[in-house]
């Protein structure tokens, strides 16, 4: 059976103050009229029923989770400790239901265009997972020279699916500087790390066992509370003992049966407010907005309003007006907004 493992505990600070920490970036209708994790849920239904859905969030997070989907799975972290305890915490859960399930592990806040072809490369992923004992992520290709991206460097064909190919990985690489960035698209076999990944439960388990023994170790400590009374201490006591790790560095950058399949299916990690220039049309002046506003002689702007917003003059910005909050940047500046966040902690924790 197939299980779909959605990581939901991410704070998308770089979208505050439309994110905040009961209603983060995964609960905001930023790319269409759902919110991103509904549209995540929805890609993948016709391959996983929703009771195979896994949802793997925080404690804090979760009621607001639970509002939308009353009868979902969720799976409530203690606190963020990265992907890999996250992963590897939805991966003993299956495991407990059905110890040869392949897991299908995405991130709930990412844009893709062409669902079809989504559903079609999730199929042939899935395929090469039942017949491999292997570890596959799925490599976007690229359409840019973007450094705020890992790269995958893809060896040999291992195989095809119809028109899908997947390849086995000879290296990841960390962000690159821009003229490296470049030089990868012109080799031709570099893709985007994408966080996607497909596997069965038990290649993963093994896999944390040899890459990852203590991170093992803990888990099958944590193992026989499954389902018992004491599990909700024994859950805290796992997050005590373990460390802060992603699963790309814990896992993937140290196992050998690596597979990279070939993903093009239009696919944004929606990272920053610029993201929304790659996602929407603009108007005749360059501008995008979302909600209420009149923009009188206003060039390449971004404005998400739940207020009237009225700009007269101005350009190359983003805006964003909350209930509480109006928040206005340069749009060179999108990806500093997590300085603001820092900043604010200081004296203004209620407005996060």
């Amino acid at each position: 059976m197939i299980w779909g493992i959605i990581l939901a505990g991410g704070r998308g600070e770089r979208f505050w103050p439309a994110s905040r920490k009961k209603r983060p970036k995964q609960l905001l209708r930023i790319t269409g009229d759902k919110t991103m994790l509904e549209e995540t849920i929805e890609r993948i239904e016709p391959l996983i029923p929703k009771t195979r859905i896994l949802i793997v969030t925080s404690l804090d997070i979760a009621p607001s989770i639970r509002a939308i989907f009353p009868h979902a799975k969720i799976l409530a972290e203690p606190t963020g400790r990265n992907t890999l305890p996250a992963i590897s915490l939805a991966s003993l859960w299956v495991e407990k239901e059905n110890k040869d399930g392949i897991l299908v592990v995405l991130p709930s806040d990412h844009f893709i265009k062409d669902k079809d072809r989504f559903l079609k490369t999730l199929k042939a992923g899935v395929k090469y997972a039942e017949k491999l004992d292997c570890l596959i992520t799925m490599g976007i290709t690229p359409t840019r020279p973007e450094t705020g991206y890992g790269y995958i460097e893809a060896g040999h064909e291992a195989g095809k699916e119809d028109d899908i190919s997947v390849n086995r990985v000879n290296a990841f690489r960390e962000k690159p500087e821009q003229e490296t960035a470049r030089s990868f698209i012109r080799k031709g076999n570099y893709f985007w790390n994408s966080g996607m990944f497909i596997f069965k439960v038990s290649t993963l388990i093994r896999a944390i066992q040899e890459h990852r023994p203590k991170l093992y170790e803990n888990l099958m400590e944590l193992k026989v509370h499954l389902g018992k009374r004491t599990w909700k201490g024994a859950l805290n006591r796992f997050y005590t003992q373990i460390e802060s790790e992603s699963f790309d560095y814990g896992i993937m950058e140290h196992a050998k049966n690596i597979l990279v399949i070939k993903a093009d299916f239009g696919w944004d990690d929606v990272g920053d407010f610029s993201a929304l220039e790659r996602i929407y049309d603009k108007d005749r002046d360059g501008n995008i907005h979302r909600g209420e506003c009149a923009l009188f002689e206003t060039k390449d702007v971004i404005v998400l309003s739940e207020n009237l917003v009225v700009t007269l003059g101005v350009k190359d910005l983003v805006v964003v007006n909350t209930k509480d909050v109006t928040f206005i940047c340069n749009k060179k500046r999108t990806q500093d907004v997590k300085k603001v966040v820092e900043f604010l902690k200081r004296d203004y924790e209620r407005y996060l």
